[in-house]
C-alpha cells in the first residue's frame, strides 16, 4: 500500500509544498549518502559487464592461432555481433522503459554471464569440429552482445530517477568512466590469465564468474529508484508516528518532473 502522503493540519497545499523539495525528502527517507552508494553500484555494474566483452578478442586471437580461423571468418562474427548490439539498444531500451532500469540492467548482466559460459564451458572444437565450432561459439558471442546492449539504457533509467536534472551532467560524466574502467580492468585480467598460461576457455569462464559476483551485489543492494525505499520505509513504519514524515511517492515523482520542465 502506498502512503497517502504527509498532511500538516490537513492542508493539501503544505503536502504539495513538502513534495517540491525531493532531495530533502529522499534524504529523510533513505538516509544521507544513498545516492553515492547508487552511483558506486552503477559504475561497478557497467564496468563489470566489460569482463564479458573485452575478453572476446583476446580469446579469439588464441582460437585463431590454434585452429586456423582467418580474419574474414572472425571479422564476420564481430561485425554481426556489433550489429546485434546496435539493434539491441533500440529493442532493449524500449523494454527497459516497461520493466524498469534495474530489471534490464540485471538482465544484461545475467545473460552476459550465461552466454560467456556457454562459449567456454565446453571444448566446442573437440565436440563439433573446428569449422562448426567457429559458428556455434560465434552465435553465443552475438547473443552476448545483443543482451549486453540493455545495460547502458538501464543505467540511464536509474540515474534519471535518482539524480535531479541540474546534477545529471556531472553524474553521467562519472558513470560514463565505467566504460574505461571496465575495459582496462578486463584487458589486464585477460593479460594476467594468459601470462599464467591460461587457454582461451579460461577467459570465458573466469571473467563471467567474476561478473556473477558483481551481479549478486547489484541484485541485493541496488534500488532502481528512491521510490522503492520510500515505499519500504512506509510499509515498515507503524501507524501514525514516522508515517507522517513520508511523502506520497507519486507526488514526489510529479514534483521532480515539474522541476525538470
Amino acid at each position: 500500500m502506498k502512503p497517502p502522503g504527509r498532511a500538516v493540519d490537513g492542508s493539501p497545499a503544505i503536502r504539495i509544498a513538502l513534495a517540491l523539495e525531493p532531495p530533502t525528502v529522499v534524504a529523510r527517507a533513505t538516509g544521507s549518502g544513498r545516492e553515492r552508494v547508487v552511483l558506486a553500484l552503477l559504475v561497478a555494474a557497467y564496468a563489470s559487464i566489460y569482463l564479458c566483452r573485452a575478453n572476446i578478442e583476446p580469446a579469439w586471437t588464441m582460437l585463431a592461432a590454434q585452429y586456423g580461423y582467418d580474419n574474414e571468418q572472425t571479422g564476420a562474427i564481430f561485425a554481426t555481433a556489433l550489429a546485434a548490439y546496435a539493434v539491441g539498444k533500440v529493442v532493449l531500451g524500449a523494454v527497459g522503459d516497461l520493466v524498469g532500469g534495474k530489471a534490464i540492467l540485471v538482465f544484461a548482466m545475467s545473460t552476459a554471464v550465461v552466454a560467456s559460459l556457454l562459449v567456454g564451458a565446453l571444448d566446442w572444437p573437440a565436440m563439433v569440429g573446428a569449422r562448426n565450432a567457429l559458428w556455434v561459439m560465434g552465435a553465443f558471442v552475438v547473443l552476448n552482445r545483443f543482451e549486453q546492449s540493455g545495460g547502458w539504457g538501464g543505467i540511464v533509467h536509474i540515474v534519471a530517477r535518482w539524480i535531479l536534472p541540474e546534477r545529471s551532467g556531472a553524474v553521467m560524466g562519472i558513470v560514463s568512466t565505467s566504460y574505461d574502467v571496465g575495459n582496462v580492468a578486463a584487458l589486464l585480467l585477460c593479460a594476467g590469465l594468459v601470462q599464467l598460461g591460461a587457454g582461451w576457455r579460461t577467459l570465458f569462464v573466469v571473467n563471467p564468474l567474476l561478473l556473477a559476483v558483481v551481479l549478486v551485489v547489484v541484485v541485493l543492494a541496488l534500488k532502481g529508484s528512491p521510490h522503492q525505499l520510500l515505499d519500504r520505509a512506509w510499509d515498515a513504519a507503524p501507524e501514525g508516528g514516522r508515517r507522517g514524515d513520508i511523502v506520497d511517492t507519486e507526488v514526489l515523482s510529479a514534483a521532480q518532473r515539474d522541476r525538470s520542465a
